[in-house]
């Protein structure tokens, strides 16, 4: 409410339309000086491990199993830094979690369904184990990383996403382990950082793997395959190196266009329309698909397992 001029009067302040008694004045200071005076009301508590489940109340702590929350969002929010939250019973939670603090998310003593992960926090580690994301084709991105030190991913299945399975355009370092990425229009984007992804199934996406001009990865011991586009894609200025991984029944294995570094070592390459489009490098020791080969990568090093044609 907008006041008038400030006046003085005879029984203290007056403004346009508004008096006030020395009386009142009096009780308004004195109120104000026993707010001041009084404690502040305790900080809440943090733990170092929580618990959600799907039969839990967000009016609970979060403290133990019998006292778990509802949703990932109130567990996070109670638990400290370097801490984590473990899933006690089953858990679906609809809403979009955010992670702004460096925690662990544990499901692997129960299974949890997410629609989609945010992470945030300026330093520090975070660690997503055994969770399920499902986009419902209906969601842009499973896990956007928008600023992390240090993200692990391991034991996930993340699916049915619009946009990317995995979208970092935040630096540090990212672990992917043991995790499905399937159904998206792009499984993974790497916009910048390094990158390693060990172990792992790429499938049916539209693109498997898409690494950007500032971007280094690593793929080893993985599956990259039915992929419409690319199960490997790099923009220029891109670095990859893959070793041990099956790159199979995609459009096209290898995206590496003038700019881009890609070597490859131990690797089967098979049955895709095109295994190569682009300059590579190769240990010798790959199995390539002679018919639809494409651009045949440049050998490099001594030989040491030859099979295929390169």
């Amino acid at each position: 409410m907008t006041f008038g001029p400030l006046n003085h009067g005879r029984l203290g302040y007056v403004r346009t339309g508004v008096r006030m008694s020395k009386f009142n004045l009096i009780v308004a200071i004195g109120a104000s000086l026993v707010a001041y005076l009084l404690p502040a009301a305790p900080a809440q508590a943090l733990f170092a491990q929580t618990f959600v489940s799907g039969i839990g109340l967000d009016s609970n702590d979060c403290a133990t199993p019998a006292t778990a929350c509802h949703t990932f969002d109130h567990a996070i929010a109670s638990t400290a830094n370097y801490g984590w939250v473990v899933c006690a019973g089953a858990v679906f939670d609809p809403p979009l979690i955010t992670i702004n603090k460096p925690v662990m998310i544990d499901c692997t003593a129960s299974p949890a369904n997410v629609l989609g992960i945010t992470i945030n926090v300026a330093a520090g580690a975070i660690r997503l184990r055994n969770l399920r994301l499902n986009g419902l084709l209906q969601i842009a991105n499973g896990i956007s990383i928008l600023a992390a030190a240090n993200v692990i991913i391991e034991d996930c299945v993340i699916e049915n996403f619009t946009g990317f399975g995995i979208n970092r355009s935040a630096g540090g370092r990212l672990l992917i382990r043991n995790t499905t990425i399937q159904n998206n229009s792009t499984g993974i984007g790497i916009f910048v950082g390094d990158t390693e992804i060990d172990n792992s199934r790429i499938d049916n996406n539209n693109n498997g793997i898409g690494a950007a001009n500032t971007a280094r990865v690593t793929v080893s011991r993985s599956v990259l395959s039915g992929h419409t586009s690319s199960a490997l894609i790099l923009d220029p200025g891109g670095i990859a190196t893959v070793d041990g991984t099956t790159i199979s029944s995609n459009s096209t294995g290898i995206t590496a266009p003038a700019g881009a570094t890609v070597v490859l070592s131990n690797n089967n390459i098979f049955l895709n329309t095109t295994a190569i489009s682009g300059t590579t490098f190769s240990c010798r020791n790959n199995q390539i698909q002679i018919g639809g080969l494409g651009t045949p990568p440049t050998a490099v090093g001594s030989p040491q397992s030859l099979a295929g044609t390169m």
